[in-house]
């Protein structure tokens, strides 16, 4: 068994290959190298295994510590890729996939790096943290970047910015979101796994962040569509309350940390019962309707899989799933996603109460009178059409179809085709709201079937968006109850706490569909182009600053980057909304917007939210 000073000694005969500027990181797992870029001014360590990989006998189980380095492979190389989690979408996927990466302005020391020191150092100032979920439906996605990195223009958007930036992957489909009674009975398995993988990076960032200069109390959250819903998760979710996912204890012969302080973090930054993070950004949040696993839909889920892959002549239906090889499990996966794309699942995977994780809908969670959510500063977005994504074109427009630019409306001939009556909207709305329009009793089904047609009427507007078809009407509903509604819930409920604060804006530039905003604040599609277009330059420093400033300060409002002539966010509470637009920034009334939500959340058991 090797000694500390043969591993002292390894770790100096690697030093002398190192460049001058690529700094060597010290965990209790391993040490990891990383990278500098004098061109975009970065440090990233774009690989780093945060728990072990979840195969074989750990397929649907929460996720587990991360293994230690082999001492041959000391420093850890972090400049190259990981694979995303098991998917059908991604060709190169795989189980072995939890990794993260993470970058900031240039890194440096904040402890005395001398061996065997015991006497810290006083730290520099440590940074603000944004942990970063990305979008996909919980069916595809990864969090692997390249340099420059996708969250590139937000961190630069103003020289004062000075975070460090965290993307973690997590398991997906199946894998991840696999629920039911089999599941939960069974002592070796556990549900919203994927939700639990994102729990264990927060987790490891409170263990270690601080060591790359990142501040664990000054952590936010942030996601755009199924990240956004990840955002969600975590402020109403109950966490692992079982304690898994500990940072390994490693031997003697794995170098420790020199500093007590530091050592001290990574020790408890597991198992602490502290909050993983101070502040949550929720881009247009996906979040699909809740189901409790024991229910009829969760059933038929389980057992569409099951039949799927061959696993239904197994009494033991959860061993059969672990062992069928992770290419057809995926593929069969996303065939039970496509088969439920436009109906009440809503791609199917995703969150499920489980009475662990979740113990509460986001209904619940956030309930004027019994809030119980995990984040007290909030900023919330969603896009002015972006529920005409998540449509059936076939059903609910015309062949001769044609849209406007700009705008939201039908045109082309609609005379005589079944599909853009209202009937077709009506048609639709029972199937994505079966247990809604379906409800049974004095007439309950029907009084709120005039509801809906009352709040979304065949031509109507809303929030600067009208229309005259059955498809933007419906899109509208899609937009309000999947997307918008969440993000105004968790914002309201946050105000409504005490020393809580909340901000909400609406993004309204053309097209206005689901992640058309990406084009301010992400490369690669922020491009030199694109701010050559009249006023983007402006709207960039205004969206992107606000983001920016609220990572930095808790606030959108304090490092507002636009001229005074345009307007900051106005705190939720206020009845305004912050607007961004092609002409600029401006202040609109969301009593419409609240008007709908409050009837979707009357109606929540449902939907159910």
């Amino acid at each position: 068994m090797a000694t500390y000073v043969d591993v002292l000694q390894r770790l100096l005969e690697v030093l002398q290959h190192v460049a001058p500027n690529d700094p060597i990181i010290t965990l209790l797992y391993g040490t990891f190298q990383g990278k500098t870029s004098p061109e975009y001014n970065l440090t990233y360590f774009r690989r780093i295994p945060y728990a072990a990989p979840p195969i074989g006998p750990l397929r649907f189980r929460r996720p587990q510590p991360p293994l230690p380095v082999p001492q041959s492979e000391l420093p850890y190389n972090t400049d190259q890729t990981f694979p995303g989690c098991a998917q059908a979408a991604l060709a190169d996927s795989s189980e072995d996939c939890l990794y993260l990466g993470l970058y900031s302005r240039p890194w440096r020391p904040i402890f005395n790096p001398t061996p065997l020191s015991s006497s810290p150092t006083p730290p520099r100032n440590l940074r603000p943290v944004l942990v970063i979920f990305y979008g996909g439906g919980f069916v595809e996605g990864n969090a692997a970047f390249t340099i420059p990195p996708p969250g590139i223009p937000l961190l630069y958007v103003s020289p004062d910015n000075d975070f460090v930036v965290v993307y973690p992957n997590y398991r997906l489909g199946a894998f991840g979101f696999l629920a039911g009674k089999e599941v939960k009975n069974a002592p070796d398995a556990d549900m919203n796994v994927g939700f639990l993988d994102q729990e264990a990076a927060l987790r490891w960032v409170q263990a270690n962040i601080a060591v790359f200069g990142g501040d664990p109390e000054d952590v936010t959250i942030w996601g755009q569509s199924a990240g956004g819903g990840s955002v969600v998760a975590h402020v109403i979710g109950d966490g692992d309350i079982d304690g898994g996912g500990e940072v390994p204890r490693a031997g003697a012969e794995m170098p420790r940390p020199q500093n007590a302080e530091l050592r001290s973090r990574q020790q408890v930054g597991a198992d602490s019962r502290r909050p993983l993070f101070a502040k949550a950004i929720l881009s247009s949040p996906f979040w699909p309707r809740t189901y409790h696993y024991a229910s009829p839909e969760i059933s038929a889920i389980y057992s569409d899989l099951v039949n799927l892959v061959g696993c239904n002549a197994t009494t033991d239906t959860l061993t059969c799933l672990r062992n069928i090889p992770a290419t057809d499990l995926a593929t069969a996966s996303q065939a039970v996603a496509n088969t439920n794309h436009y109906g009440p699942s809503s791609f199917t995977w995703g969150p499920v109460l489980d009475d662990a994780f979740f113990r509460n809908s986001l209904n619940a969670a956030t309930a004027p009178r019994n809030i119980k959510i995990n984040a007290r500063k909030v900023l919330s977005f969603y896009n002015t059409l972006e529920g005409d994504n998540f449509l059936p074109p076939n059903q609910l427009r015309p062949a001769n179809f044609r849209e406007q630019p700009g705008t939201n409306s039908a045109g082309g001939s609609m005379d005589g085709f079944i599909c853009c009556s209202s009937k077709a909207f009506e048609k639709w709305l029972g199937y994505f709201l079966p247990n809604l329009i379906n409800s049974d009793g004095d007439g309950r089904g029907e009084k709120l079937r005039k509801e809906v047609a009352k709040l979304y009427p065949a031509r109507g507007e809303a929030e600067g968006a009208g229309w005259r078809d059955p498809f933007s009407r419906a899109g509208m509903v899609y937009r309000d109850l999947v997307l918008a509604c969440p993000a105004l819930w968790i914002a309201q409920a946050a105000a409504g706490m005490e020393g809580g604060s909340a901000w909400m804006g609406e993004y309204r530039i053309s097209p206005a569909t689901h992640a058309a905003d990406l084009g301010f604040y992400s490369y690669p599609y922020l491009e030199k182009s694109f701010l050559e277009q009249p006023y983007y330059e402006n709207i960039y420093h205004g969206y992107a600053g606000a983001l920016a400033s609220f990572v930095m300060t808790g606030d959108p409002n304090i490092r507002k980057l636009t001229p005074q002539k345009d307007v900051g966010m106005a705190p939720v509470g206020t009845g305004e909304q912050w607007v961004i637009s092609e002409g600029g920034f401006k202040m609109q009334r969301a009593d419409m917007l609240e008007r709908r939500c409050r009837f979707w959340r009357e109606n929540a058991e449902l939907v159910p939210v």
